[in-house]
């Protein structure tokens, strides 16, 4: 009998252990993402990139937005992100994030471009199991924004969605990053001091 509750115990155990998720990975506020490899990518040339290719060579504040298709609030903002990236596309770039399927996403995408008669051109990682880790992601419909030498600056919800503060936010980001040293000057091979 003791064997029996000994093994059963070990065994829950066992699965408790399996079910806890891996956040060793999990970045905090002020942590810089290392350079990842974002894959299966759509609205991008290639179906994978380094983040900093993404950033096409001009670093840039990145946004990753989580979603799902079957949040509508996050669905009701794609013009919005879309605005938004085409006013700030020098200094922002926003990339849509989903654990869903590929080819889930691409039915949803062509579906969404035929009912607003416009391509959707944002970015999007789909399948993705890597990114939400970074981010210990457990709902969607959020934001995580990230410095232009990718120090995650902060979590949000829509609200913080607006040219306003993005505007605001970039303006100080640049000069943290300044502070920082960390990127190269545009006009000098030199690092920014």
């Amino acid at each position: 009998m003791k064997k029996i509750t000994l093994l059963c115990a070990m065994a829950i155990l066992c699965l408790c252990g399996k079910a806890q998720q891996n956040t060793s990975q999990a970045l905090y506020i002020n942590d810089r993402l290392p350079d990842i490899t974002l894959d299966h990518l759509l609205n991008y040339p290639s179906h994978s990139a380094k983040l900093s290719v993404l950033q096409t060579g001009n670093p840039k504040m990145v946004v990753f937005g989580f979603w799902l298709t079957s949040c509508a609030p996050c669905i009701r903002r794609f013009p919005l992100l879309d605005s938004l990236q085409n006013r700030f596309q020098k200094d922002l770039q926003i990339i849509l994030v989903t654990p869903e399927k590929t080819a889930v996403i691409e039915n949803f995408l062509k579906k969404w471009e035929t009912r607003n008669q416009k391509p959707f051109t944002i970015p999007i990682v789909t399948a993705d199991t890597l990114i939400q880790q970074y981010f210990r992601e457990q709902s969607k419909s959020s934001y995580a924004w990230l410095a232009r030498d990718n120090v995650y600056m902060a979590h949000s919800s829509s609200t913080f969605l607006s040219a306003d503060i993005i505007e605001n936010t970039i303006r100080l980001m640049n000069e943290q990053v300044r502070q920082r040293g960390y990127l190269k000057s545009e006009n000098q091979n030199n690092v920014i001091k």
